[in-house]
């Protein structure tokens, strides 16, 4: 039986955060310009950062690319094992006019080279990276549609798809109270991927050629991780295995909030020639809302008249995140070429992101620091040589650092498990591709 109730309390407590869009951003343009591209993008990319942007080309779109992210998070100087984010991205737009209005329809997707999903059993105690542990290990798949009203000011909406988590596991057979040995317990699992959904909205304005503005509200986002544990069987005694408990049970329920996504809204402004782009984004987070990671358990057991205490874990306090604002400031410059011949665009960005944990001088190890984002790129525009397409190709690179400014948590009794932490590293990493346009 012990063995039983060990195997259920670590099927169901998991952290996750947020996706891996959030974290390094999606294409090499959006991702070398700090992700400050909210009112000028309009390529696939577009589906995430702003859908409006998606009636403001006139051309079919098609790109694929692969990212990779490698992180080296440390807790007092030693380098956690957390999985690097690494899969292809890409996805398609679609222009099209109607009643002398353009319109665009995209698909935005993130397709992870190791796993569609992940499930991590940690207590509450256990120092983590809230935002990087589970983070990236997600499928996404995001399509949107913008419509323009007058010239210069279109609207937008997307809907972002991931993959949830709902299962059961169940054991039967005999328990034997005085010899473990001789237990003989059949297992079965059931688990579900479920798809679960998102909206976002976006305006962008652009009153002259010189000047854009874009506006990006994503709502909140979290999977609903619904797992339950249900063990039946008989509990015998003794070499003869006489019964002590006929049908015994122990039915487990564990929920939580799985890949937790903030309520975001951006707000953008951007200064674009024939040649160059420079753009300031700031996003409001509302991280104030985030329930926790570490799953409510509920137990009901009926073992008869054995006496049996189950260990139940401490209840999960409240995180105690919240809210912040990022800035973003991107730019690109073509450094070369012009317009429909080979041009050789650079790229660079930066952001900084105040971490939401608060201090955790209690139970709660759901770790983080302040993020100091730089980012580069460069992009490559060439006539196709073999005349297949009749528009220019673009072969896009990004790098990315994000660097954790080092934060110590001070707990408050010396007889902490955890102990005080020292929290600091990096993530590097970068993406590529290739557009194709008709």
């Amino acid at each position: 039986m012990k063995r039983v109730v060990a195997l259920a309390l670590a099927f169901v407590a998991t952290p996750a955060s947020a996706n891996p869009l959030d974290a390094f951003g999606f294409g090499p343009r959006g991702t070398a310009m700090g992700g400050a591209v909210a009112a000028t993008a309009d390529d696939v990319s577009a589906t995430y950062y702003n859908p409006a942007g998606l009636a403001t080309g006139d051309t079919l779109r098609i790109e694929l690319g692969y990212t990779h992210f490698e992180p080296a998070l440390a807790l007092n100087g030693d380098v956690q094992d957390i999985d690097p984010s690494a899969g292809l991205q890409g996805g398609f737009v679609l222009p099209g006019v109607i009643a002398d209005h353009r319109l665009g329809v995209g698909l935005g997707v993130h397709l992870p080279d190791a796993r569609v999903t992940r499930l991590r059993a940690l207590r509450q105690s256990k120092p983590r990276f809230e935002l990087y542990d589970n983070r990236p290990q997600r499928l996404s798949i995001t399509s949107g549609l913008g419509f323009e009203l007058v010239p210069g000011l279109s609207i937008g909406a997307a809907l972002t798809y991931l993959s949830g988590t709902e299962g059961t596991l169940e054991v039967g057979g005999v328990v034997h109270a005085s010899d473990e040995d001789r237990t003989r317990l059949f297992s079965g699992l059931d688990v579900n991927l479920k798809a679960v959904r998102y909206p976002s909205f976006g305006v962008r304005y652009c009153p002259t050629r010189a000047w854009c503005f874009g506006v990006t509200e994503r709502e909140r986002f979290e999977l609903a991780l619904d797992l339950d544990v249900d063990v039946r069987g008989r509990i015998v005694s003794g070499n003869d295995e006489s019964v002590v408990v006929e049908e015994g049970r122990f039915f487990l329920n564990s929920r939580n909030a799985d890949l937790f996504s903030p309520r975001q809204v951006a707000l953008a402004v951007a200064w674009s020639g024939p040649d160059h782009t420079l753009e300031v984004d700031v996003t409001w987070l509302q991280w104030s809302g985030f329930p926790g990671s570490t799953a409510t358990i509920v137990i009901d057991l009926d073992l008869g008249t054995f006496d049996y205490v189950v260990p139940i874990p401490d209840p999960p306090g409240k995180p105690g995140y919240h809210d912040v604002w990022v800035p973003r400031l991107g730019g690109e410059l073509r450094a070369y070429g012009e317009a429909a011949s080979t041009s050789l665009w650079l790229r660079g960005g930066a952001f900084f992101e105040p971490s939401p944990a608060p201090a955790q001088p209690g139970l709660g190890n759901s770790l983080d620091a302040d993020k100091l984002g730089l980012s580069a790129g460069f992009a490559v525009e060439f006539p196709d040589p073999w005349g297949v397409f009749p528009q220019p190709l673009e072969f896009g690179v990004s790098a990315l650092w994000i660097g954790l400014v080092e934060r110590s948590y001070q707990k408050a009794s010396a007889a902490d498990g955890a102990g005080d932490v020292v929290v600091s590293g990096h993530v590097l990493g970068g993406s590529a591709s290739v557009d194709f346009r008709f």
